[in-house]
């Protein structure tokens, strides 16, 4: 009779930082190990098996730098090819971290300024700046390496009787909206014709 048992739940669930998982077998058939292809990039094992037949192995596994959780069956395989067990692999993944202290609308004054907004994040993204608008709103991208960040943006002096406004999308390298930041200035006070 065909011995295969392992000492798992046939199910592992695996940190984001990865490392190694041993996985004990006491068998007495010849097997391989099946790792699906699309795993491959980050699941890996080092054959250790044994003379005695109580063996581990142990799996390699890379760290998940995405945001998606990853899985693999993976499957132990007879000579025959027959499927002797099957055990899953499941890797956690970032959480995506995207905080600004953006609080609803900014309201600048018609000269014009400096707006601030910190920025926390372990996203790539970029700043969505409006085309019609891109003529008295600007970004100095002052972003740093440790991921806190401040974006300073440059409203020009208003010299139209109107207020004016504009939202600005702060977009991840999926094209995802992580946030909308609005603008509103205040209509330059023109001298009144009729005075004097």
């Amino acid at each position: 009779n065909a011995i295969f048992v392992t000492d798992s739940n046939d199910a592992y669930i695996i940190e984001v930082a990865g490392g190694e998982l041993v996985v004990t077998i006491t068998t007495n058939v010849d097997y391989s190990i099946v790792i699906p292809e699309e795993a491959k990039s980050w699941l890996s094992v080092a054959d250790t098996r044994a003379e005695a037949r109580m063996e581990k192995q142990t799996f390699i596994i890379a760290e998940n730098d995405t945001f998606e959780t990853r899985l693999a069956n993976v499957e132990f395989v007879d000579d025959d090819g027959k499927v002797l067990k099957t055990i899953l692999f499941s890797q956690k993944c970032d959480d995506k971290v995207f905080t600004t202290d953006a609080e609803g609308n900014y309201i600048v004054i018609a000269e014009g300024g400096e707006v601030n907004v910190a920025v926390t994040t372990n996203l790539e993204y970029s700043v969505a700046i409006p085309e019609e608008v891109q003529k008295w709103l600007s970004v100095a991208d002052t972003r740093a390496e440790i991921r806190e960040e401040t974006l300073t943006f440059i409203v020009a002096e208003n010299k139209e009787p109107e207020e004016r406004s504009a939202s600005v999308e702060l977009v991840d390298n999926t094209g995802e909206v992580l946030q909308t930041i609005s603008f509103i200035q205040s209509a330059a006070v023109l001298p009144d014709p009729s005075y004097p």
